[in-house]
This record gives C-alpha cells, structure tokens and sequence, in this order.
C-alpha cells in the first residue's frame, strides 16, 4: 500500500516540476522529500492495519526567506 503510494509520488511530483532529493523507509513508514525552487516538499506515508495516512508539508528553503 504505502510502496505504492510513495511510488505515485516518485513519478507524479517530477511531472509538476519538483526535484527528488532523496527517500527512506523505515518499517511501514516512507519519507520522500523534494525541492522547487525555494520550495521544499516533505511527504510521508504511515502505514496502519487499515488505512494509510499521508502526509505533506511544504514550505520555504533557508534561501527563499
């Protein structure tokens, strides 16, 4: 569930411009964080028994103010 979830986020977020900087895994937990321009994006992807909550936070570089 959240392999497939983070994986729509791998190719669908490249599409709207955003740069992959890196992802982890950590049990049922997936972290995928993105930059665009002085923008960066953190997505995260808990994983319960029955449902899977995603996560997503946005907001300004060190260098965008």
């Amino acid at each position: 569930k959240g392999g497939s979830i983070a994986k729509f986020f791998r190719n669908e977020m490249p599409k709207q411009e955003w740069q992959f900087l890196n992802a982890f895994s950590e049990g049922k937990r997936y972290t995928i964080a993105f930059l665009k321009s002085n923008r960066s994006c953190m997505i995260t992807i808990d994983e319960g028994s029955l449902s899977t909550k995603v996560t997503i936070k946005v907001g300004p570089t060190s260098s965008g103010g």
